[in-house]
């Protein structure tokens, strides 16, 4: 979506528009089409005159394709109304001021659309897609932690061992940060020894020690070894009972041209001018 949108949002250079009555040049022409779509350069100049022109063609784009896939709209004006009553109790009597400073609470509220309608559709790809993901990403919910000295870490798995929980043991042995449940995939920032942990692990319950070999630079320019101990637990490795947590994660995650893509794809939706194509055409090549 990234590239898309960055294409997406450009100015399009429409003429004849000295004034507020000012039509635009070929205004019937289509600027997105598709099954039941039909989005105009006049519709498109008349929005972007009260609007941020910014955010016109995608609130155009998203809104479409929210009722060509059936979303809810009684469900998002919903999260609409929680979201701007949730700002409300924030932020007080200062409400009215911080929704000025970024543009008027209309602005707000297609913004808050906005991220609903998309979450909504990534959900609906994530769903539809989702055998192919855990494939991809192996999620489990589960804890890691890690100490700078062996001694500590098999102090922590003896402790374990003994059936001692994971939150206890580690404060046994002077572990002080916060210790997070959390849905690790094989894609998440750990070395690969625990990543390989989690990934083939058929039950639940507390690992072995597990040594992570990094290499590091000292202040004259001399490499040297550092060495990390972990010790993981999983908690649970059935994605229905975390799905919501692993969904978030792929939101942040998941490379998100293929996913609106698959709707643009789906219902034909096409740009049309031509100086948009040829900006489309030199950058995102899936327009071709």
């Amino acid at each position: 979506m990234k590239k898309l949108l960055v294409i997406l949002l450009c100015v399009f250079a429409l003429s004849a528009c000295s004034s507020n009555s000012a039509l635009v040049s070929d205004q019937n022409t289509a600027v997105i089409t598709g099954d039941g779509v039909n989005y105009t350069k006049q519709d498109f100049f008349e929005d972007m005159k009260n609007n941020d022109y910014t955010n016109t063609i995608t609130m155009a784009l998203y809104n479409d394709l929210a009722e060509l896939e059936g979303l809810d709209e009684a469900s998002i004006e919903a999260a609409i109304e929680d979201e701007i009553n949730s700002l409300k109790e924030e932020y007080g009597d200062d409400y009215e001021t911080a929704v000025n400073y970024y543009g008027g609470e209309d602005v707000i509220r297609d913004s808050i659309r906005l991220s609903n309608i998309i979450d909504e559709l990534n959900n609906a790809y994530f769903s539809e897609n989702e055998e192919s993901l855990l494939e991809e990403y192996k999620p489990v919910m589960g804890k890691a932690i890690y100490f700078d000295d062996a001694e500590t870490a098999s102090n922590m798995y003896s402790l374990l061992e003994e059936g001692t929980s994971f939150e206890d043991a580690a404060k046994e042995v002077g572990y002080e940060d916060e210790i997070t449940q959390e849905v690790i995939t094989d894609k998440s920032d750990l070395p690969f020894e625990v990543k390989e942990y989690f990934n083939t692990a058929t039950s639940t319950g507390h690992s072995s020690v597990l040594m992570s070999t990094t290499t590091a630079t000292d202040a004259d320019g001399n490499s040297y070894d550092t060495y990390r101990y972990y010790i993981c637990a999983i908690d649970d490795l059935d994605v229905n009972n975390f799905k919501d947590e692993f969904y978030s994660i792929l939101s942040e995650d998941y490379d998100s041209d293929t996913i609106i893509n698959s709707y643009l794809s789906k219902h034909n939706v096409e740009v049309y001018d031509q100086r948009t194509y040829d900006l489309v055409h030199a950058v995102y090549e899936a327009f071709e």
